[in-house]
């Protein structure tokens, strides 16, 4: 894949931003992007995930991945066992403070890509289910569309 010819998303505001060194990539075949993850060094070929990510799949804040000489994510070697979701406003959110102050409220954690797209972090599955609900509660009223970070 040339990853020149890619389109490049990139966190402007990691969520672990202050612990963050670096960045590693994963590519997005499918969209033709490639997603720039804030990350930290551990050891040589081994990052943790430092922000919670808008596109790719199978990645969580605070996963341990093991990257090539590109820095090209190639596995998980730990798993942070935090859930993620992604959630889009087709017009852009109506209030933004107000939907992050109600993530925040259940535990979650915010960070934004646009007035349209955010991705949600939540510890542990005793804070994803809120959160989901909360998510399906939006989508079914139509204010957003939501999705979840596995596959």
């Amino acid at each position: 894949m040339d990853i020149e010819a890619l389109t490049t998303i990139i966190h402007a505001n990691p969520y672990w931003g202050s612990r963050a060194d670096n960045v590693v990539f994963q590519a997005i075949p499918d969209d033709n992007a490639m997603e720039e993850l804030t990350a930290r060094f551990i050891s040589p070929n081994t990052y943790e995930i430092c922000c919670i990510p808008f596109i790719s799949y199978n990645l969580a804040l605070g996963d341990l991945v093991f990257v090539n000489d590109r820095k090209e994510i190639e596995s998980v070697l730990v798993r942070s066992g935090r859930w993620v979701f992604r959630a889009w406003f087709e017009n852009g959110v109506l209030d933004a403070e107000a939907f992050e102050s109600n993530i925040n409220f259940q535990g979650g954690n915010c960070e934004w890509y646009s007035r349209q797209l955010v991705a949600i972090d939540a510890e542990d599955h005793s804070v994803a289910e809120p959160i989901a609900n909360y998510l399906q509660m939006l989508e079914d009223a139509r204010s957003l569309v939501y999705e979840t970070g596995k596959t």
